[in-house]
């Protein structure tokens, strides 16, 4: 575990920190101490019966720790043996090589009486570095690290000299100023470390820590931010549930604080944005609170599909979370079938279903059933049935335009900023969006929506359209015109490319395509011609939230600036900075984005389907790059989809 040393940094509004960690050198609870009893109790229950490996470690200390009131690596340590022996699969957390670590990130609560297993990744950040530089010198090497999530994490009553570290931070915030009894700085620390900090819970903590200063004799004055910080900080320790945040997503967990000068609620005012940001924290706290109810009543629900469905979740989560809220763990049976619905959900990788031709399995259960000729779980059975119904008498237009009359100007809800710049350019309706806003609206670009969007719809309004392709990925969109429009394999009526070259590859490193993007089949081909010379002069980067390739550009020579998709933002981004951004070569399915040149580096591993997905996305001409004698045919009829494990086309 690790336990907050000394605090450099905290941003009470995002809950990121510049700290310093330090092991701790005792023996703590980790997340696999109470599974590790519950198991040993489970399969040696008599005390004759124990290996002869733990009755050498004294049995009147194993028996203190099957009681849970100390812990011990080397009870554990032996007892991972015997449970990997069994077929028993448990995960053991391995902390960086470091006793003392610089560590930048996100925290839930910065109490030093809150100890953490935290991941890491390493943090090459200059920021990191310059703060390290304020670290007393020491023998030792300090690791610099990103915080990428928590492994666990321990939770210890308030305690004066444990919240030394803490106390030491909030009190550097305080005015150097002289009172009756000496320094404000000093006075707070001793009043503070010598406090009983027992009387504090969440009934009273608002109030009370202040109070020890405020009754004093010489009344110093703490007001403004730094009582609003004090409550923050507190906040999360006493309103927020940290044993039950480790089975929420990390990223959800943490909000997304715009600056006031591009807050889409506020004027821009500091002041206004001040309110706007209390909003958005308060927001997620609630939702934080009720995601915390929900698995509390239902802890399957982190291996199942699902609102709290948590993906990086196994069955020993599960078994933790149960032992966290004080619940039994069901017997071997439904542990069985839960993690059998889980590695199954784990494997569907986006589908809804699959084959029973591509599967092993052989029964259904509480969770996965049959249907027709496919696997599935009861949660996509369901859904589907729901869209299905909901698509129901919507007209819909497949593989083309169509200019509905007196429509125009009907909101466009499209998927992606990729698509608003596809329908700004080459469609007439020019109301387009990626949020339905109006009643009455046009579904675009249909066959990008996922199984969850569909969902979403399906709880409001029918739209008056729907446009989609059956011819670039199957879904939702492309199953259902299948199977109730009967369509059978088609050509594309959309713009495609008919502007090809085929050149050698000797003859494409020579040349230079500056509006262009290039393409590969793969990651191992990605990765292969990642020197390609073409795409070593662009300045194409990967963006997230959504996912999209945008253009770098210069600004003012300083900073970098990046030009979004949709050409309505100019947005600085930290992305830049990192070298796994680049997107000057991508995989064929990685972008739907249009470009001016679309540039394809044919291999022995190129496919009929990313010939023709660049042709699709190319406007003015694509280049078929051939490569060790691979010759590229441009000429390649659109995937058929139409026998694709579906639960749409039974």
């Amino acid at each position: 575990m690790w336990r907050i040393k000394k605090i450099y940094h905290h941003d009470p509004k995002s809950g990121m920190s510049y700290v310093m960690l330090h092991k701790n050198s005792k023996p703590t609870k980790n997340k696999n101490s109470d599974i590790i009893r519950c198991w040993f109790l489970k399969n040696y229950p008599d005390k004759k019966d124990y290996p002869e490996v733990l009755k050498d470690k004294k049995l009147g200390r194993l028996t203190y720790w099957l009681g849970g009131k100390t812990e011990s690596k080397v009870f554990e340590d032996e007892i991972i043996k015997l449970m990997n022996e069994a077929g028993e699969k448990i995960s053991v957390y391995k902390p960086p090589n470091h006793q003392t670590i610089m560590a930048y990130g996100w925290l839930p609560c910065i109490l030093p009486t809150v100890t953490y297993d935290l991941t890491f990744k390493d943090d090459k950040n200059q920021s990191t570095e310059l703060v390290q530089k304020l670290v007393e010198p020491s023998k030792e090497t300090i690791g610099r690290y990103y915080i990428t999530g928590i492994d666990w994490v321990n939770v210890a009553p308030l305690d004066g000299k444990k919240l030394s570290p803490f106390i030491d931070f909030f009190c550097s915030k305080l005015p150097k100023k002289k009172i009756s009894s000496g320094q404000l700085r000093a006075f707070v620390k001793s009043r503070w470390r010598h406090a009983d900090w027992t009387i504090v819970d969440r009934t009273n903590y608002k109030t009370s820590i202040m109070k020890w200063v405020y009754t004093s004799q010489t009344e110093p004055e703490l007001i403004g931010w730094k009582s609003d910080l004090l409550k923050t900080i507190f906040y999360t320790y006493m309103e927020l549930p940290l044993k039950s945040m480790l089975f929420m997503k990390f990223k959800w967990l943490q909000t997304k604080i715009p600056l006031h000068t591009s807050c889409p609620v506020c004027n821009g005012t500091i002041m206004g944005h001040k309110k706007c940001v209390a909003g958005l924290l308060a927001a997620k706290h609630t939702e934080i609170k009720s995601k915390w109810e929900r698995i509390n009543t239902k802890p399957e629900s982190i291996l199942l599909q699902g609102e709290d469905y948590l993906p990086t979740a196994g069955i020993n989560d599960y078994k933790r979370l149960c032992t966290i809220i004080g619940r039994e763990l069901p017997d071997d049976d439904e542990l069985t079938q839960l993690e059998d619905a889980n590695d199954f959900i784990k494997g569907l990788r986006g589908r809804v279903c699959i084959g029973i031709d591509q599967s092993k399995r052989t029964a259904s259960t509480k969770y996965v059933h049959k249907v027709g000729n496919n696997w599935a779980t009861q949660y996509d059975i369901d859904n589907t049935k729901r869209i299905i119904a909901w698509l129901e008498g919507i007209p819909m237009y497949t593989n083309r335009n169509f200019i509905i009359e007196g429509k125009l100007g009907t909101q466009v809800v499209l998927k992606h900023p990729d698509d608003k710049m596809h329908w700004w350019s080459m469609y007439s309706y020019g109301n387009v969006s990626l949020g339905r806003t109006d009643d009455t609206f046009i579904i675009g670009n249909a066959h990008n929506f996922t199984q969850e969007d569909w969902v979403k719809f399906a709880n409001g309004p029918k739209p008056i359209a729907i446009f989609g392709r059956t011819d670039m990925k199957p879904g939702v969109f492309t199953e259902y015109s299948y199977r109730f429009h009967r369509l059978q394999l088609q050509m594309n009526q959309y713009p495609m490319c008919s502007n090809i070259t085929v050149i050698s590859y000797a003859d494409a490193c020579s040349r230079s395509w500056q509006s262009a993007q290039v393409y590969v089949c793969n990651k191992a081909e990605k990765i292969r011609y990642q020197k390609f010379p073409p795409a070593t002069k662009l300045k194409r980067k990967w963006m997230y939230n959504p996912r999209r390739v945008v253009t770098e550009s210069v600004n003012d020579g300083y900073s970098i600036w990046v030009t979004e998709s949709d050409g309505t933002e100019h947005v600085r981004h930290s992305i830049m900075n990192n070298a796994y951004s680049d997107a000057n070569i991508i995989c064929t399915w990685e972008s739907y984005q249009m470009v001016d040149t679309a540039v394809l580096i044919c291999t022995d591993a190129t496919k009929a389907r990313d010939v023709y997905l660049v042709r699709a996305c190319a406007k003015k001409e694509v280049i078929l790059v051939e490569t060790d004698g691979c010759k590229a045919n441009a000429n390649e009829a659109p995937p058929d989809f139409s026998r694709r494990a579906s639960l749409i086309n039974i």
